[in-house]
């Protein structure tokens, strides 16, 4: 299995900021501290039980 490209990465990047601030009403702004606001989105997130869907998907290929 190949490496994502930095342009694949970009795009599940920009995918995970629209997805937070839509959702979470919270803003990534590409910053070292707004690790921080993601690492709360995603505490959030599985809270409820597993994820799945859209947010499942995005989370897997934010991972790869």
């Amino acid at each position: 299995m190949s490496s994502p490209g930095p342009e694949m990465l970009q795009g599940v990047a920009d995918q995970c900021v629209r997805l937070v601030g839509e959702e979470f009403g919270r803003e990534l702004d590409w910053s070292l501290a707004s690790l921080g606001v993601l690492d709360d989105v995603c505490a959030e997130l599985v809270a409820d039980g597993p994820l799945a869907g859209q947010r499942l998907e995005l989370c897997a290929r934010a991972v790869r």
